[in-house]
């Protein structure tokens, strides 16, 4: 399990107690001949499940978006040595750009930042390798995921559901009018557990059925947690929506019972308290 240490990475080490956690302080996947290191480790029916990567908040340049790259050319690297099993790779919904028809797996990716091009980049890396070494692969494209433990702190429900214990206030940008898909932790947990028994493959959107506003995630709360203040602060970016349509792959999906954003803010900010 590559990644075991970051915030998805901690759960899904709990989930599968007899995974082999690979983090930062194991093994530094950015560093040139990190690959050879991994590949000494990889059995042959090993299941690789790829998470690592720096996320936007520790840097968003390019020397960022290289070390980011690297892991991947590196990851490659230790499958070329010792062909794995199968391989699950984290991707993000970063890989599209915003103000978008609500989109499916088979919409052509057009990231509009150097994290969405990295984990476009990364997914072709891994497709071309998988594909030329006969792997089975995955490619699980994650919109943002909420709940107890998160490294982050986004403009969002973690961000909010802090913010309103802590301080009593929640700040939005503008009106909060913004779209975006939101996944409580435990759905993206139990989803991609599922997606490993039934031997997915391909590439899955786990997103929830409808995006939300940052608005109505904020009013959510004020009602969830006594006292809560809204405060409307300036906006700094334009206003952008991003949407998903159900899933094109109804094979993974489609007994999938999402939790509403009401049930997970209750349990979130309640394990919080």
């Amino acid at each position: 399990m590559l990644g075991s240490g970051g915030f998805l990475g901690k759960y899904l080490r709990e989930t599968f107690s007899d995974s082999l956690p690979i983090s930062r302080q194991t093994l530094n996947l950015e560093a040139k001949g990190a690959g050879e290191k991994l590949g000494e480790l990889l059995g042959e029916n090993d299941t690789i499940f790829f998470l690592a990567s720096i996320a936007p908040d520790k840097g968003r340049d390019t020397e960022t978006f290289l070390k980011n790259c690297q892991m991947g050319s590196e990851v490659v690297k230790a499958m070329e040595r010792k062909k794995p099993g199968r391989m699950i790779y984290i991707s993000s919904d970063a890989v599209f750009c915003e103000n978008l028809p609500p989109l499916a797996e088979n919409d052509l990716p057009c990231p509009s930042s150097l994290y969405g091009i990295m984990h476009l980049a990364r997914e072709k890396m891994l497709v071309e390798a998988c594909s030329a070494m006969g792997v089975p692969l995955l490619i699980v494209r994650l919109c943002a995921v909420y709940g107890p433990g998160d490294t982050h702190n986004a403009y969002g429900p973690n961000r909010f559901v802090r913010s309103a214990l802590e301080n009593g206030i929640i700040d939005l940008f503008g009106s909060g009018e913004e779209r975006r898909p939101h996944l409580w932790i435990s759905d993206a947990i139990r989803a991609l557990k599922g997606f490993f028994r039934m031997g997915a493959d391909g590439i899955i959107h786990l997103v929830p059925p409808s995006s939300v506003t940052f608005a109505e995630i904020a009013c959510e709360l004020q009602k969830l947690i006594s006292g809560t203040q809204i405060r409307h602060l300036p906006r700094t970016n334009p206003i952008t929506h991003k949407d998903f349509s159900a899933s094109a792959d109804s094979r993974w999906l489609s007994k999938f019972d999402f939790t509403d954003l009401r049930s997970g803010l209750l349990e979130f900010s309640g394990k919080m308290r």
